[in-house]
């Protein structure tokens, strides 16, 4: 698919714990409506302090490409689906980090 506007890399602030494979990590974005985002990305897509515990998770962030922003909501892709979502998301513009 081509992009027609150059789109800008940023971080969401979510929950990170371990995939199934070494390479994965699960994140849990929290919207403030109450819904909570579950995707299955790359573990180079997070951003993390330490590593999570088997069947735990730790405060992270995970990449996302920004392509819309409208007042205080951003249009943005995860770098993988999300479970229930799709790819493509519109959160607070507060939940960047």
């Amino acid at each position: 698919m081509a992009k027609q506007h150059e789109q800008a890399v940023a971080t969401l602030n979510c929950k990170v714990s371990l995939g199934m494979f070494s390479s994965e990590r699960g994140v849990q974005i929290e919207l403030p409506d109450g819904r909570v985002i579950t995707a299955l990305v790359d573990k180079n897509d997070v951003i993390v302090d330490r590593d999570p515990p088997k069947g735990g998770t730790v405060a992270g962030k995970v990449k996302v490409t920004v392509v819309e922003a409208a007042g205080d909501s951003v249009v943005v892709d995860l770098p993988q689906p999300a479970i229930s979502e799709g790819p493509r998301l519109i959160v607070p513009r507060a939940l960047l980090g």
